[in-house]
């Protein structure tokens, strides 16, 4: 039995249509992926950076950091403030780096007995990592906190 002879204008043809085909297929690919934007905003947060960079300033400044603890008992996150700052107001933003439609905010909640420890409950969230950005205020002075929680 013979094979048929391969040429050159086989060969070319081979490889060009390899190529194309394997274009096309990274194309259909690129249409699957999830394109959307970290925040919806990008523009107005980036023109509001300085701000932002000067409460994490202010957060770093502090002699007792702020703590996140998750705490499996009660499926919650618990947070420490320092105690000697006075009332203490805010938000936590749980945000999944993996995808924005699990991103959750939460309002910082303190117990009269404990008013330096808010507890966020975690029940329904996805396990794994999160990014815990703590907005809160003191007095009149702003924070912003950014600390990475596994759930």
């Amino acid at each position: 039995m013979k094979l048929p002879k391969f040429t050159w204008g086989t060969g070319i043809f081979l490889f060009y249509t390899i190529f194309a085909g394997s274009l096309f297929f990274q194309v259909y690919q690129s249409t699957r992926y999830d394109h959307s934007l970290v925040v919806e905003d990008y523009y107005a947060q980036d023109l509001a950076y300085q701000q932002t960079y000067e409460r994490k300033q202010n957060s770093l400044s502090l002699d007792q950091p702020v703590t996140v603890h998750f705490n499996d008992a009660r499926d919650a996150l618990d947070i420490a403030f320092p105690q000697d700052l006075g009332r203490i107001r805010g938000e936590v933003l749980l945000y999944r780096p993996s995808t924005r439609h699990l991103d959750t905010n939460a309002p910082l909640v303190f117990a009269p007995a404990t008013p330096y420890r808010a507890v966020i409950p975690t029940a329904g969230l996805a396990p794994g990592r999160w990014l815990a950005k703590i907005s809160w205020t003191a007095g009149e002075k702003e924070y912003l906190d950014e600390i990475v929680v596994d759930i």
